[in-house]
């Protein structure tokens, strides 16, 4: 996606000039593999935006709705493979740009979530990064006094990692890092045959 989306940018953005911007903004990153809101609507539903001003690019979106992007007010940066665009914009049209998930929209109660890792001291959130990052922070002041790291497969954005989290590049990768350190792994079920909680 993210290989896709700059030279799309390049070439049909390339004469635009940065013009008064509008009261849209633009969702990046936003694929089937990145996020888990299966709609455009779910994932609307969740920014702190009027729907009616949010387009979410690679979701439902026409290339019309992509050439809009010189004018948004503003674009939300929802995984990494929507981090290159960001800057292209913020570079070529001004336009600020939010790194951030609306974790509200996962399919999980997050007060549940909370109790659940209650009095954990280890925690892995594995996923792509921005979604990690940003339940790492929601995470945070609820439970302090737990250590948090994102491990992920996919590419990273250099300017949120923290240092002890993790850029996976295989299984066997993935076995080491689980093994016997985490008190808690939050990630896709099918991680559950590699995952041994500590003892």
């Amino acid at each position: 996606v993210r290989s896709a989306l700059l030279p799309l940018a390049k070439r049909f953005l390339k004469n635009a000039s940065p013009a008064s911007q509008g009261t849209s903004v633009s969702v990046l990153g936003a694929s089937p593999l990145d996020i888990c809101a299966t709609t455009a609507t779910s994932l609307k539903r969740h920014l702190k935006e009027p729907a009616d001003d949010i387009v979410v690019q690679g979701m439902g979106c026409s290339l019309n709705d992509f050439i809009r992007l010189p004018n948004m007010r503003k674009n939300y940066v929802v995984a990494p493979s929507g981090y290159a665009l960001a800057t292209y914009c913020a570079e070529h049209f001004g336009t600020p740009y939010e790194i951030t998930y609306p974790f509200a929209s996962l399919p999980f109660a997050f007060e549940q979530l909370v109790q659940e890792l209650a009095g954990k001291q280890t925690i892995c959130i594995l996923h792509q990064q921005v979604l990690g990052w940003s339940l790492r922070n929601a995470l945070r002041s609820r439970l302090p006094q737990a250590q948090i790291t994102v491990a992920t497969f996919f590419s990273e954005i250099e300017e949120i990692h923290e240092e002890g989290d993790r850029k996976l590049s295989s299984e066997a990768d993935l076995e080491t890092l689980l093994r016997g350190r985490f008190d808690a792994v939050l990630g896709d079920a099918f991680y559950r045959r590699v995952y041994s909680p500590q003892n």
